[in-house]
């Protein structure tokens, strides 16, 4: 029998080059979602990385 030390991590592997261990809750309008969900639908990524290209996007534009 394997020891504790020995047993692997279970779960969902991470995707992202960095773990993303911080966690924030947003309130948005149910119009808000609906584009969210849309936006990540359309680009068959997750609403985090909807949100994630979003963010991004708006740095550019800052710059």
């Amino acid at each position: 029998m394997d020891s504790i030390a020995e047993k692997k991590k279970m779960g969902r592997p991470t995707k992202a080059e960095v773990a993303r261990n911080k966690k924030i809750t947003i309130r948005v309008s149910e119009s808000d979602l609906i584009d969210i969900e849309a936006c990540a639908k359309s680009l068959e990524i997750s609403r985090t990385d909807a949100l994630l290209k979003g963010i991004e996007i708006l740095k550019k534009s800052i710059k």
